[in-house]
C-alpha cells in the first residue's frame, strides 16, 4: 500500500478523509491491524488505543470512535507528493513554505530535534539530521 498524506481538499491518509477513520472504518480503509494496543484510559474513563499497520509502518492512535493523530516512519510516505523522508530540513521548510504553511517552530527540548509545522497539524522528527519518525494531528 502506497503511504501519502493530502491536505486538499480535506486531510486525508491514503485518500480517506481523516475524519471518517474510526475503529470501526478502520479494515475497509486501510486493512487489518498487526496489532492493537490498548493504552491508558483518559479523564474520564474513555479507552484510548492505537493500531499498528507493520509493513505500511504506520500508527493510528484513537480515543474511543475518534481519531487523534497519525505516526509513520515509512520512508516512502508522501506529503505534497514528494517522499519526504529522503529531504533535508531546509528543503522540508521549502516544501511545506512553497505549500501555504510558512511558519514552523524548532523544538530540541526531548533531545530529539523536532519541526513542528503548527497550522499544518504535523511534527517531523529528526534523528542524525535525518527524518525519522513523522507525527500528523487530526
Amino acid at each position: 500500500m502506497e503511504v501519502f498524506f493530502e491536505f486538499a481538499p480535506v486531510k486525508s491518509l491514503c485518500g480517506a478523509a481523516l475524519t471518517d477513520i474510526t475503529p470501526t472504518t478502520v479494515n475497509s480503509i486501510l486493512g487489518e491491524p498487526d496489532d492493537i494496543e490498548k493504552g491508558e484510559s483518559g479523564n474520564f474513563g474513555e479507552a484510548s488505543f492505537s493500531y499498528h499497520f507493520n509493513a505500511a509502518q504506520l500508527t493510528l492512535f484513537f480515543d474511543v470512535e475518534h481519531l487523534l493523530c497519525v505516526a509513520t516512519t515509512n520512508p516512502a510516505f508522501k506529503l505534497f507528493g514528494e517522499e519526504v523522508f529522503k529531504l533535508h530540513e531546509d528543503k522540508l521548510i521549502s516544501l511545506f513554505k512553497h505549500n501555504h504553511f510558512p511558519d514552523h517552530i524548532i523544538d530540541k527540548d526531548w533531545g530529539e530535534k523536532q519541526l513542528i509545522f503548527e497550522k499544518a497539524g504535523l511534527t517531523v522528527f529528526f534523528d542524525n539530521q535525518k527524518v525519522s519518525e513523522i507525527f500528523i494531528d487530526v
